[in-house]
């Protein structure tokens, strides 16, 4: 994929989840429902804005051939990472799918693949960035370590669940798994881009789960 594709579909991507987030507000979806339905989806808002915003930015930087996508692209790619889990374990817990099943299924494709893309032209492409920048030493494997502390957040907003079932315990516990996942590979050497994967990752899932306790 080209460099300036690559950007195009973050770009398409940021603006879905802006598009999507004003028509929640402005058409009064977001006090219509049930009470579990409405307390997992307003637990999103600013986790997928600053995922927006992310996205954005990695895609200007790669537009013009910034080195810091080596940052923002692999940041955004785990933010992504993390909507894409929790919105299909939710969607598998509740039935979801059965309903307006094309758009949850486009946006669970959307929203993994711009996080996979981004990686692999990282990967094969970066180089046309200049260097990857050195992370500073937190980055690294005692970030990586500190990613298991969200098991407890997760349990927790799981627990200020109660009354809900499986519709927020699975998705934080999912999410959780992965995280703690992406920390264990970054600790067996996978370095800093994984690193940041794993920062995106924990940042977007941590702002959802602090919501969705606060919402309690």
């Amino acid at each position: 994929m080209q460099r300036r594709a690559l950007a195009a579909y973050q770009t398409v991507a940021a603006v879905g989840i802006g598009a999507w987030w004003i028509y929640w507000f402005a058409s009064g979806s977001n006090t219509h429902g049930t009470a579990c339905a409405l307390r997992y989806e307003n637990g999103f808002p600013v986790a997928d804005l600053t995922l927006a915003g992310v996205l954005a930015g990695s895609a200007l930087d790669l537009a013009r051939g910034r080195q810091r996508a080596w940052i923002l692209g692999p940041l955004a790619a785990g933010m992504a990472f993390s909507l894409a889990t929790l919105d299909t374990s939710h969607n598998l817990v509740t039935g979801g799918f059965a309903h307006s099943a094309l758009r949850k299924v486009v946006f669970a494709a959307v929203n993994g693949s711009v996080g996979a893309l981004t990686l692999v032209w990282l990967h094969r492409n970066g180089t046309s960035l200049g260097d990857r920048p050195s992370l500073p030493p937190w980055m690294g494997e005692p970030l990586a370590r500190g990613t298991a502390l969200f098991l407890p957040l997760a349990v927790l907003a799981s627990i200020r669940g109660d009354g809900c079932g499986g519709a927020l315990a699975v998705p934080m516990l999912t999410v959780g798994l992965l995280i703690v996942g992406l920390g264990r590979a970054v600790i067996a050497g996978r370095g800093p881009v994984w690193a940041l994967v794993t920062a995106g990752a924990a940042l977007h899932a941590t702002l959802v789960a602090v919501l969705q306790i606060v919402l309690r």
